[in-house]
């Protein structure tokens, strides 16, 4: 039986006209602030989609070039076949089935899809989209470089809002009694915050409370009611290593701890922070990963530099300066 190479060839443009319609409502609907983290967390499909939306004439030219290119193709196929296996009515009758398959599995459905989950569903598809972008390359430069013939030359915008227009608007808005000068300054620290690490925004490790592998529980308690604080990094002395983080107040709660046990037999594995972590990640990684303290750490030697609680970026978006009061924290005390 020979099967008709119309009918072979169709399903490809079919999908093809499904990816097209898809991934343009993906990459348009995808969360910014999101995709920012995932770009600043080293994903290539993230820093491909962020490209995208930068250069929407690259994107749009590419979608646009494909989904007619697939339309048309799968138009001429379908009332090829149509008109060679049913005469005219046949074709017609054709043509409008195959309007409402495109409509609504081709079009709406596909839209639908990626608008749930923009940025996961976009992520599987995005590298496809780098191919067929290579390859449709040459029609998509005529399509651009003709639409820009008949626009006049105008600065490309942007679907990424910069700071600067934040801060514009707030500063208008301020000036309009939209909002507080208080407010505005909230506003500028938050946007200030991404530009700070966390090495930045930690307490260094000179200024806070730790102890060691081999201290008692005891001395571990005298420590927290001379500085308050319920989690205590456990240093090694010698090479100023993070071995762990011990949480006082879980031993207390759970009663499973007696005074002279050893720190090491109670202490849980730290969550160690680059330092040149963004201080705005810092907060969400601490939730992930379900942890009330980090650990910064330099990278080549692996000694730990300094924490970051909650506290540390509370202090940094209302104040502005260096996280932690001094009057808080305390060296560790010798021996």
């Amino acid at each position: 039986m020979n099967i008709p190479i119309e009918v072979i060839l169709m399903p490809f443009f079919l999908f093809g006209i499904w990816f097209f319609a898809g991934i343009e409502t993906g990459i348009i609907t995808a969360n910014r602030h999101r995709l920012l983290h995932l770009v600043r967390a080293g994903s290539r499909r993230a820093r491909l989609i962020e490209r995208y939306l930068l250069d929407n004439q690259r994107l749009f030219g590419t979608l646009l070039v494909g989904n007619n290119l697939c339309t048309v193709i799968l138009s001429t196929l379908c009332g090829s076949l149509a008109a060679r296996t049913y005469g005219a009515v046949g074709q017609s009758v054709t043509s409008v089935v195959l309007a409402l398959v495109v409509l609504v599995f081709c079009e709406y459905f596909p839209k639908v899809w990626f608008n749930s989950q923009p940025i996961r569903r976009s992520f599987i598809f995005v590298p496809l989209l780098r191919v067929m972008e290579v390859l449709l390359w040459p029609f998509s430069f005529l399509a651009v470089l003709f639409s820009k013939l008949l626009v006049s030359d105008q600065k490309s915008q942007q679907l990424f809002v910069t700071r600067e227009h934040i801060q514009t608007l707030a500063h208008s808005s301020e000036v309009g009694g939209e909002i507080s000068a208080f407010e505005r300054l909230l506003i500028n620290q938050v946007l200030a915050l991404q530009l700070k690490t966390a090495d930045q925004v930690m307490t260094p490790l000179s200024q806070t409370q730790f102890v060691a592998s081999d201290d008692t529980m005891a001395e571990c308690y005298e420590r927290v009611l001379n500085s308050g604080l319920l989690h205590l990094p456990v240093i090694e002395e010698a090479s100023r290593r993070c071995l762990g983080v011990i949480d006082v107040f879980e031993r207390l709660v759970t009663a499973n701890a007696d005074s002279s046990d050893l720190v090491r037999d109670h202490m849980r594995q730290p969550l160690f922070i680059p330092p040149k972590l963004h201080a705005d990640d810092i907060l969400p990684l601490l939730r992930r990963h379900r942890q009330t303290v980090g650990i910064v750490r330099d990278a080549e030697s692996g000694a730990a530099r300094g924490t970051i609680t909650q506290e540390n970026i509370v202090t940094a978006l209302i104040s502005g300066a260096m996280p932690a009061s001094k009057g808080s924290h305390g060296k560790r005390l010798a021996g």
